[in-house]
């Protein structure tokens, strides 16, 4: 089935790639002939030879290069030339038949057009330079394409597309080489041997040491958590951290561990010393950052549980407690009572009360009394005390590890000296001056007690909880961990961004000085606010009562009867499609499979790609699929997973299909592509791993569950997919996708329900030029902020709540543009860069003035959500199209009852990542086949209006089967 309104391509030796149906558009866009051109043409003899020469002109002109003398040109564009130099349409047309004429021809337009050949000079030049490139990390794909427009830009005619490829093919291997002789000269004579020995298997196991390096970690226990640590020792000992390889970038060390992890031990043993060496010593510089960077997540994960563990332990003995107790508290009041009666005596109202209460009743009451006001204060501490042997069996180790603090956090290093010492045995007591400004407040009193010694038990636990803390907020860091080393090296350093600050402020379109922004900020405010108090009397979703925010309930967004009409139409004439048959038709408009390449690799067949695609985006798996689909073999489809669905080939083919729908005609009634939305969706996950958490409010208590967080756009395209632990606020991941996305798309406007609302992200959010309209739940208890404190905004006033500091703001502004620059420039992971200003320390004043920012930018967007009924109804429709997408997600992903059974994080990445490039399939052919029956109803005289089309998603799914034996013959 051919796309309506979508332009196919045809693939040719040259590389040129032509559109097969060009929209107009297209044609007038990049197929026009100037009088000069056409004067140019006119010299050609015969018809043939001037619709030639014109198709070659605009060819290299558009695309760089010629069309080989064989290869033909679309219909459509032949006549679309020929109509301009008033020549006879044709039925079809071939290439020129005498090369001598056809290499004039070359001749002729390039010194027309000023262009140049690709002789040995620019060969050279160019050569080096791709050395260079490679050398900083670019893969061959990134070099080629570097180099065509490098090439391009200098008018210089690109060679057959095999031929360049083959050309800088060599000079990057051979570049690459070069690199492994240099890297393996660096590597120190006594971690040769170590390297070796990565790769044997000990006769008492079936695994070697890197499989071992290799692994991603299950839920965080003190026996995994002490196995990972103990791995960092051990790479620490034999010299890794020390090693230091120059002329190696970083990026190229990435792709050398990458290498590794997708190799074999025996297959490594093959290569050359050299090759080798390089390859596993840069594995084992890398492995060293992830294993610290996971030791640390699982000491997280396990300190939450165990608090969590703690905490329950201690409500159950509070309830018990105060059952005892609630009977002995009746029994001591009534002898209070008896005793203070002003009737009776002394000497009688003892009596009177032993009478009525046996003293051993009235002792066991205040047993139980006392019993009580123990577990109130020390309860929760003595419940942390008994899981302390647990935590013991890592928690030396962990503190051992290198720490560095910021200024301020003395204490804290004092605490880990005093522990460290303790578990090697120099001190055998706590001492009384050890500090506890550190510890959290619940355990502060406990540590402290009226008389005696601090409680050592407790203070221990108090240490591994204020370390856990303090590597959240970067008060603590650990200089060679990726995500939790200092928060300075995740943004330009000083000297950088005294050089770049003119670049960053103009690429952010931000004043220099605080002035102006501040002012623009309160201006704005000022206007919003006047227009709500204006506004309020007439309000019919906001009033203020009582000095508080009240809102009704908003109608619902309405839905006309021709509307659903239509939908019942589209769902009764889209007809059933398989899911490989679906895919097939997709890859055949837009070659989104080409996008799986792997250099050195023999490239599957499509039928193998499209296979693998379904096995990992239906939750299948490749073992299943391989008994599922005849021809495929299971080899095949683990070969193809290993070494061409990764985190890069899924994003570019993701890429493919996003551009492509953004272009099809239906996908402007729903959206212009600026406006997008994110949610998570969870799923079980049945195997232990560190992603993993407890989800009570959807799947109790005792399984586990991860989160898939994903961007939608207004086009229903998923433009990005993130695997988090639902233990993690959503907020984090907001600023990831809509800043590492590659797509067409750039949105504009950004939504999310309450869980992506932070203060933080208000105002980064408006720093790199998005508009962020989150749905806020607990809109009513919201604050409102202001600028300047004597501004008043009549009935309103009671909703503000405190104003924010301009000097703060002012102090701090170039830094607030400094890291925004930096994350827009994607120097490091913007939810790293989150989660440590959300676990900043009151004293952080970066931190603090982008809460003060944000808050402004908040308070103005929630002035305008109450009074704009449209802005209202924006933000609901986009929320409901990313959770309409999760309907379609939940129906592709159908195996073993969409639930993760694997708990390796490449594996759920994978798999997440197809689901989302199905999702996007899907949603391209519904569009083209709707496109198709609007055509059709169209043609034949009936009114489909584009109001009721801008309705009705592409999100359709019951004809699409997932399920069965799959038929990859046809593809």
């Amino acid at each position: 089935m051919a796309a309506p309104g979508a332009a196919s391509r045809r693939v040719s030796r040259s590389g040129v790639v032509l559109p097969e149906d060009p929209s107009d558009e297209e044609l007038a866009r990049n197929w026009t002939l100037s009088e000069s051109d056409r004067r140019m043409v006119s010299l050609c003899r015969g018809e043939d030879n001037r619709r030639r020469f014109a198709l070659q002109l605009c060819v290299l002109r558009g695309y760089g290069r010629f069309l080989e003398a064989e290869e033909m040109a679309p219909i459509r564009i032949v006549n679309h030339l020929g109509a301009q130099l008033e020549l006879s349409p044709v039925l079809f047309v071939g290439g020129i038949r005498r090369p001598s004429t056809e290499s004039d021809y070359a001749e002729r337009i390039r010194r027309y057009l000023g262009y140049v050949r690709f002789h040995r000079d620019l060969q050279r030049e160019l050569a080096d330079w791709a050395a260079r490139c490679t050398l900083e990390g670019l893969s061959i794909e990134e070099v080629t394409q570097q180099a065509e427009r490098r090439l391009r830009q200098g008018c210089v005619v690109l060679p057959r597309a095999a031929v360049f490829t083959r050309l800088l093919g060599a000079q990057c291997r051979r570049a690459v080489r070069g690199l492994y002789a240099s890297l393996a000269q660096q590597i120190p004579t006594a971690l040769v041997p170590e390297l070796d020995a990565l790769l044997a298997v000990p006769e008492s196991s079936n695994r070697s040491h890197l499989f071992r390096l290799k692994e991603y970690p299950p839920e965080g226990k003190p026996d995994t958590i002490l196995a990972f640590l103990e791995n960092y020792t051990w790479l620490q000992q034999i010299g890794v951290g020390e090693v230091r390889l120059r002329g190696c970038h970083p990026a190229l060390i990435r792709q050398f561990a990458w290498a590794v992890r997708h190799n074999d031990a025996w297959h490594l043993r093959e290569y050359p010393d050299e090759r080798r060496h390089a390859l596993l010593v840069c594995f084992l510089l890398d492995a060293l950052k992830t294993i610290l960077d996971h030791a640390i997540e699982m000491n997280d994960q396990y300190l939450i549980g165990m608090c969590r563990r703690s905490e329950h332990a201690f409500e159950r003995e509070l309830i018990d407690a105060r059952k005892q107790a609630r009977r002995g508290n009746e029994q001591v009041l009534r002898a209070m009572e008896i005793l203070l009666h002003g009737g009776w005596p002394r000497v009688e109202a003892l009596d009177r009360l032993f009478e009525e209460i046996p003293e051993q009743d009235l002792q066991q009451a205040v047993a139980d009394c006392r019993a009580l006001d123990h577990v109130e204060l020390f309860g929760y501490a003595e419940a942390l005390e008994s899981r302390l042997s647990h935590l013991n069996r890592y928690q030396p180790r962990f503190l051992a590890l290198p720490f560095e603090a910021q200024p301020g956090s003395e204490p804290m290093l004092a605490a880990l000296h005093i522990a460290r010492r303790m578990h090697s045995g120099m001190l055998m007591s706590l001492p009384a001056d050890a500090p506890v400004s550190f510890v959290d407040p619940d355990l502060r009193a406990p540590i402290k007690r009226a008389t005696g010694p601090l409680r050592q038990h407790t203070w221990e636990i108090a240490v591994g909880i204020g370390v856990r803390d303090h590597l959240r907020s970067g008060d603590l860091y650990l200089s060679e961990s990726r995500k939790h080393g200092q928060f300075w090296n995740l943004v330009y350093d000083q000297t950088q961004w005294e050089q770049d600050r003119p670049k960053g402020y103009e690429l952010l379109s931000l004043p220099t000085s605080p002035g102006p922004a501040l002012q623009h900020l309160e201006l704005e405010l000022d206007r919003v606010a006047a227009e709500a108090a204006e506004g309020l009397a007439a309000n019919p979703f906001a009033a203020v009562r009582h000095g508080r925010l009240k809102l009704k309930q908003p109608d619902r967004l309405e839905e006309l009867e021709s509307t659903e009409q239509l939908r019942r139409l589209f769902k009764s004439l889209l007809g059933r499609v398989r899911i490989e048959h679906l895919l097939r038709d997709v890859d055949g408009w837009c070659r989104f499979t080409e996008a799986f390449r792997c250099s050195g690799r023999t490239i599957p067949s499509r039928a193998v790609l499209l296979a693998t695609l379904i096995a990992h985006g239906t939750n299948l798996g490749i073992s299943a699929m391989g008994y599922s689909a005849e021809g495929i073999t299971v080899d095949m489809l683990r070969q193809a997973s290993q070494w061409f669905f990764n985190e890069d080939t899924l994003k570019a083919a993701n890429k493919i299909l996003v551009d492509y729908h953004s272009h099809m005609p239906l996908a402007a009634l729903w959206g212009t592509g600026r406006r997008s939305s994110s949610d998570g969706q969870r799923f079980l996950l049945r195997q232990s791993s560190l992603l993993g958490s407890f989800y009570p409010r959807y799947f109790g208590y005792y399984d586990q569950a991860l989160s898939v967080y994903t961007h939608v756009s207004d086009q229903f395209s998923t433009f990005s997919s993130q695997v988090i632990s639902c233990r993690k606020h959503e907020s984090l991941y907001v600023l990831s996708g809509l800043l590492l996305n590659d797509t067409i798309l750039q949105p504009q406007f950004h939504h999310t329900d309450t869980g992506g609302v932070t203060d933080h992200i208000f105002a980064l959010c408006h720093l790199v030029g998005i508009e962020f309209m989150p749905r806020i739940k607990d809109l009513p208890d919201q604050s409102l902020f202001k600028l300047d404190r004597h501004q008043h905004y009549g009935e309103l006033d009671c909703l503000f709540d405190a104003t924010v500091s301009r000097d703060l703001l002012g102090e701090q502004w170039d830094q607030m543009v400094r890291l925004a620059v930096s994350l827009k420039n994607r120097l490091s992971p913007p939810e790293v860069v989150v989660e440590r200003l959300a676990s900043a320390a009151p004293a952080d004043r970066l931190a603090r003035a982008l809460t003060a920012y944000g808050r402004i930018v908040k308070s103005i967007y929630i002035l305008r959500y109450i009074r704009d009924e449209k802005l209202r109804r924006a933000v609901q429709l986009q929320l409901n199209r990313g959770e309409a997408r999760h309907t379609l997600a939940r129906w592709l992903f159908f195996a073993n009852r969409g639930e993760f059974r694997d708990g390796d994080l490449n594996e759920i990445m994978n798999k997440t990542s197809c689901l989302s490039l199905l999702s996007n399939a899907a949603v391209v052919w519904n569009t083209a086949r709707m496109q198709k029956i609007v055509d059709q109803l169209r043609g034949s005289n009936q009114m489909v209006r584009d109001e009721d089309l801008a309705r009705i998603w592409p999100l359709l799914h019951e004809h699409i089967l997932p399920t069965g034996i799959y038929d990859f013959a046809s593809c």
